[in-house]
């Protein structure tokens, strides 16, 4: 969104003479007024005794309080404040009756002027520059630094020099706005009615007998923070960062797939295991052990439902303690095994079918199956099932499957046993004699308890008596042979079939404490997993900020994210423009866990790129959000009378993308993994631009948080993927030029621009319908240029027609009614409405200013007519106030109510 440009700036005074005016901050302020209220730690309008002597844009602070504030608004004696200005801490409550005092600045400029009582010394010698930019490839933004020559004034008596440095009134790291002013400055003239197209702060200074060298730096306040940064009073255990929605599995049940998060174990002694969480838990927080094969198994107490899940404190952070003694167990899904079983068996065909599941849920799949033909009551079949590497005390204790029969005309009855690793005489049958079961066409799912152990069974001290128990079951990683035989008696006898296994599942139990070997694994072991919701949302100024209520919300989404270590770790509290929609239209799932302290900055960045997203400070320091939204509307509309300087040029053929391997859902337990990956081709662009080799214009991108499908849905919006096609799926054009025409001061990065009437086509791309986003800006004294990138084409050119809603015979009231127009035209933002009837000579305007929404095909719109006398030859007349494109309704009557 644009920059917001003050009503008193003359922009279109023609010949304008531009000037900049400047403000150095020190550390010193002035006693102003009183508070007249109470102002609490979340209020925003505040009565002062006289507010005469303050300004919009004023930086004030109260009393001795370290909170900084700014004056955005003043009605008589109420000033609206921005709370905790530049990251500033506010305390619980303030007094009424304290003292408010005004930071002081020294104003300097290109010429001499005077606002709100202040002078700024026209000492400036150097032409500044000032440029704002953004990444689209990389999602990052970017302001420069400014740096000014000015002359050495004597101010106060003295060489300005000497106010810098080593003094009283302290510049180095304090505030610093630039301005332009209106073209016209006179008393009733303010710094509110002035463009502020800068703000940073001082950081190095220079100077000789005549001149002073004065560096500023954009104002960066993620810059030298490290997350996380609560840290254990003893130990080096970091407090987590943890966000996103996790599916915490029950003990016993099946597992969660991959949806948990690492908790760092801090210790394991007195018969614990102390794991570092993220937050305070009243419930829902137990331990999850990692089985294999993406799943991961809740812990609890063996022999009592239930986990153990509440947190307490530790030396500064929040812990676990859970008793070693607890077990993990639940279900996972198999893997198909190549190994060789022995015997002369028939094994099933296509038997990893068996172990296909949905990769993205972990949910069963009913359409693959392994599968054999059974034409006797003797044809016996096998299955080999893998079963992953073992970790500290481990069995399995059931199977359970899922199969039908097909093509039978009765049921049929099956004998299912499963033996430890082949099948041969050495090894114990784990099912004894074999479980009968019969099945039919529809699928069956049947439990099955192992009731023998193989000869290396797991053994514990399970009563903790001194006496080893031997479990039942085998041993990861032993493979499971599971046998159909189809020579139990059924009902109708025997009848030819297809046997189909859909679903094969083994019960996992593992303890903590069976062996002096456990004890040692947990030493060395670095995590356990937790399925708890992460981090909720803060409050901001008394309501939690994403649903704007007195609840919190968990944090599930990219951007929630990034706003959150924005709020949480830097202090910024204002909502950034473009939050509503972003976080409607463009928002993916994801789930972040930062163990260890890292860079924010760098933290922000992957966040940014991951949720192709772009944030940014803008020249008020007030955040932003930029993105390109599913039907992006102009907000600019040039010719070639208002640039110079016309160039054009495309983007680097080398840097489009035809092809993605995305692999998405990092995995909690091994490191470089990814539980999900798609590979997505652009045939039609491959075609266009002659790619022939297979691994030109190709991309493989580990999104470490991303976990909603990278390449679902349609819209631009939908997916990664199609966000990325949409900028760098083909060759863009890009224009630069310089802006002549004052009207567009308001450009700022990131808005949407369309081009009219130019000077010659880019390529030839078709002007009517391609959005331009404007990449960089660059302000120098009288002076504008800016760069354009076309981000969408085929945008929607339509300013259809007026159907005015009418009651019967074509006839509306004199109370409320309602038409719709077909109004999405990409270049119209707003539309004045008119009530017109030519014959009278009528015209009344019931809107100056109605928003067009881009995105909508139709939209209904109510009005009243307003009117005394009826007549029957009343139109509605909708004018786009952006192209003056117009749409008229057919005739109608109104009757007076």
């Amino acid at each position: 969104m644009s920059i917001t440009v003050p009503d008193n700036l003359n922009i279109n005074v023609s010949n304008r003479s531009e000037n900049w005016i400047v403000q150095l901050y020190n550390k010193t302020k002035t006693y102003v007024t009183t508070t007249a209220e109470v102002l609490s730690i979340n209020e925003t309008d505040l009565n002062v005794s006289d507010a005469s002597k303050l300004n919009v844009n004023d930086i004030i602070s109260i009393s001795t309080d370290a909170e900084l504030l700014k004056i955005t608004a003043i009605n008589s004696n109420t000033i609206t404040l921005q709370r905790r200005y530049l990251g500033t801490v506010s305390s619980v409550g303030l007094s009424s009756g304290v003292s408010l005092y005004k930071h002081n600045y020294v104003g300097l400029s290109y010429a001499a002027t005077t606002l709100e009582d202040e002078f700024y010394e026209p000492c400036i010698l150097n032409k500044a520059s000032v440029r704002e930019s953004i990444d689209l490839d990389n999602q990052t933004s970017a302001r420069s630094n400014v740096n000014l020559k000015i002359a050495n004034f004597t101010y106060q008596g003295a060489p300005f020099s000497e106010q810098l440095y080593n003094n009283t009134n302290t510049y180095i790291n304090q505030l610093v706005r630039i301005f332009i002013t209106p073209a016209n400055v006179s008393s009733t003239v303010k710094t509110k009615d002035c463009l502020q197209i800068y703000e940073g702060r001082l950081v190095n200074t220079s100077h000789d007998q005549k001149t002073i060298s004065l560096e500023i730096n954009t104002d960066q306040p993620w810059k030298d923070v490290s997350v996380p940064n609560v840290k254990h009073n003893n130990k080096d255990f970091y407090q987590p960062i943890v966000y996103g929605s996790y599916d915490a599995a029950s003990e016993g049940g099946d597992g969660s797939y991959g949806a948990v998060f690492p908790v760092p174990i801090m210790m394991a002694g007195n018969g614990l295991i102390t794991t570092v969480m993220p937050k305070a838990y009243s419930s829902g927080a137990h331990l999850h052990h990692y089985g294999g094969f993406n799943w991961f198994i809740a812990f609890g107490e063996i022999g009592v439902e239930g986990s153990f899940s509440t947190t307490t404190t530790d030396e500064n952070i929040i812990v676990l303690k859970t008793p070693a003694n607890h077990r993990a167990q639940g279900y996972i899904r198999l893997e198909d095994s190549t190994h060789d079983a022995g015997g002369s068996v028939t094994y099933m065909s296509n038997s990893e079918n068996a172990f296909t599941y949905n990769r993205a849920t972990g949910v069963y799949d009913d359409t693959s199956f392994a599968s054999a033909a059974v034409n006797s009551g003797t044809g016996t079949v096998y299955l080999v099932a893998q079963t992953p590497t073992k970790k500290f005390t481990s069995w399995f204790s059931h199977l359970a499957l899922r199969y039908n029969v097909q093509g039978a005309v009765n049921p049929q009855d099956y004998y299912i046993q499963a033996f430890s690793n082949r099948y041969a005489d050495s090894d114990k049958l784990l099912t004894g004699s074999g479980v009968e079961k019969t099945l039919a066409s529809n699928t069956s799912s049947h439990s099955f308890t192992f009731n023998d152990s193989p000869g290396n069974a797991a053994q514990y001290d399970a009563g903790e008596d001194g006496d080893l128990d031997t479990q039942d079951g085998p041993i990861p990683p032993d493979d499971v042979l599971l046998k159909f035989d189809p020579s139990a008696t059924e009902i109708g006898g025997h009848s030819n079939h297809t046997l189909r296994v859909l679903d094969v599942r083994l019960k996992l139990n593992t303890i903590f404490k069976g062996s002096e070997d456990d004890y040692r694994q947990i030493e060395n072991h670095k995590y356990f997993y937790c399925g708890a919701d992460g981090l909720h949302d803060t409050q901001v100024s008394g309501n939690y900020w994403i649903g704007g209520s007195s609840s919190s919300t968990n944090i599930s989404k990219l951007g929630q994210m990034h706003r959150d270590l924005i709020h949480r770790f830097t202090g910024i509290e204002q909502t950034p423009e473009n939050w509503d929609d972003m976080n409607s239209e463009h928002s993916w799932d994801g789930r972040l866990w930062q163990l260890e302290p890292t860079k924010l900055a760098d933290l922000l960045n992957k966040l940014q790129y991951e949720g192709q997203f772009i944030f940014r400070l803008k020249n008020d320091n007030s955040p932003q959000y930029i993105f390109l939204r599913n039907q992006p509307a102009a907000d600019h509309i040039i010719t070639k009378h208002d640039i110079s300087n016309f160039q054009v040029s495309d983007t680097d053929f080398r840097s489009i993308a035809t092809k993605y391997i995305l692999n998405f859902r990092k995995h909690p337990a091994e490191s470089g993994k990814y539980i999900q990956q798609t590979t997505i081709t652009d045939s039609t662009a491959r075609t266009l631009y002659n790619i022939q080799n297979t691994t030109d214009n190709t991309k493989t991108i580990n999104l470490d948080y991303i976990v909603d499908d990278a390449s679902a849905g349609s819209d631009i919006n939908s997916s990664w993927h199609n966000y990325r096609k949409q900028l760098f799926g083909t060759v863009k054009t890009i224009i630069k030029c310089k802006i002549v025409n004052p009207q567009f001061y308001s450009m700022d990065v990131g808005d949407i621009v369309a081009l009219e009437d130019m000077h010659v086509k880019a390529y030839n791309v078709d002007y009517s319908d391609t959005a331009y986003m404007i990449t960089s800006v660059q302000r120098k004294l009288g002076e504008m240029d800016v760069e354009l990138r076309e981000v969408a084409d085929g945008l929607p050119t339509t300013w259809g027609s007026v159907v005015v809603n009418t009651s019967g015979e074509g006839v509306v009231h004199e109370i409320s009614n309602s038409f719709t127009i077909v109004a999405n035209h990409w270049k119209c933002k707003t539309m004045t409405v008119m009530l017109v009837n030519y014959t009278l000579g009528f015209e009344r305007v019931l809107e100056t200013s109605r928003a067009v929404n881009v995105s909508a095909s139709t939209q209904q719109i109510t009005y009243t007519p307003a009117i005394h006398a009826a007549n029957a030859r009343y139109q509605i007349l909708c004018r786009c106030n952006e192209t003056g494109l117009e749409s008229i309704s057919s005739l109608f009557n109104i009757a007076l109510s």
